[in-house]
């Protein structure tokens, strides 16, 4: 399963130069390689959000987007990523948070 976690620091750097230029930034986290169950954070900020993606080898999986301007929660939900194409949906979905979408 650490496949899921160098997917999604691909996407990342493969969807950061596009993304950018509609205002979304990206910030990419590791923990140290040898824990046992090793993870990434990605946080990605838009004008007035931000959404951090916390990843683990194992599929788990946390996405939560906060309201730049008061600090309010927004969304925070506990996840399991099977496959790479669960990863990039919540990716997706990460963006769409930051970019100003509905949290539901």
């Amino acid at each position: 399963m650490t496949d899921l976690l160098s997917y999604a620091a691909d996407w990342v750097d493969e969807s950061r130069a596009a993304l950018g230029d509609r205002g979304v930034e990206f910030g990419l986290s590791r923990s140290p390689a040898d824990r046992e169950n090793p993870s990434l954070w990605i946080d990605v900020d838009g004008s007035d959000r931000m959404v951090r993606v916390t990843l683990w080898a194992s599929g788990e999986a946390v996405l939560a987007a906060a309201d730049g301007t008061t600090g309010s929660i927004l969304l925070e939900e506990q996840l399991t990523l099977a496959d790479t194409a669960a990863v990039e949906e919540t990716l997706r979905r990460a963006v769409t948070l930051a970019s100003g979408g509905s949290p539901s």
